[in-house]
């Protein structure tokens, strides 16, 4: 790749994009370097003491956090298709329970107050105020009758109020996987932040230095595309 589109490559690349960050921040730290090495005793401090290395810290936990709600990701969506399948059993369950009911249970509470089939897209409340009211049908129809109702299957009214305690179980478990995904990339966002208006401040502390400098100044890292090196930086609106 020639210099030419080398730099037409970079121009293209933006700091605000965490994707085009995590190179950036390489780009910055190499120079930030080289700059200590250049200024000798004179090393590079940022407001409030800020050095390379904190910089260095924070980008190497920038990167990291990307694998880390990668994982997230991966454990959500694992999590997610255990409820699907425990939300899937549940309905069957009541969907065949509404094929007997008519047949075997006319005219009583249960029959009048059984709820219609629950749809698999529903909310979690919404969803589980219908698991519930099933449960607790069933379960007093079997306590008030000598015979209990079984599914073909051999569902019974405790079974099914097992797989109710697994189904809330899995709604919980995905909605803390979520959080946590949530949370990650929360932090995440935070941390780019920061290490971009640490970025803008370093541009800005460079580009005061004297002419004898130029080099450093000239060689400054673009933050965002056609970024004018000698111009004063400001995180655009």
């Amino acid at each position: 790749m020639t210099d030419t589109a080398k730099r037409a490559g970079e121009n293209r690349r933006t700091i605000l994009d965490m994707s085009d960050a995590r190179g950036m921040f390489d780009d910055l730290l190499m120079h930030w370097s080289g700059a200590n090495a250049g200024l000798g005793s004179r090393p590079i401090e940022l407001t409030g003491g800020y050095t390379r290395a904190r910089f260095l810290e924070q980008a190497v936990r920038f990167d990291h956090m990307a694998e880390e709600i990668e994982a997230a990701t991966q454990d959500r969506n694992r999590v997610g298709e255990d409820l699907i399948h425990y939300k899937v059993a549940v309905r069957k369950a009541i969907e065949r329970l509404s094929y007997l009911v008519p047949g075997l249970a006319d005219g009583t509470e249960f029959a009048r107050r059984f709820p219609s089939v629950p749809d698999h897209r529903s909310s979690e409340a919404k969803f589980l105020a219908t698991v519930d009211k099933v449960a607790e049908l069933w379960t007093a129809h079997d306590g008030e009758h000598p015979t209990p109702l079984v599914l073909p299957d051999g569902t019974t009214s405790r079974d099914f109020a097992r797989g109710v305690v697994h189904l809330r179980k899995a709604f919980r478990v995905r909605e803390e996987a979520t959080q946590r995904e949530r949370g990650l990339r929360d932090e995440r966002r935070a941390l780019h932040k920061s290490l971009v208006e640490r970025a803008v401040q370093y541009r800005k502390v460079i580009q005061a230095l004297g002419p004898e400098h130029e080099a450093l100044i000239t060689s400054l890292p673009y933050l965002w595309p056609k970024q004018d090196r000698r111009k004063k930086t400001t995180v655009p609106a």
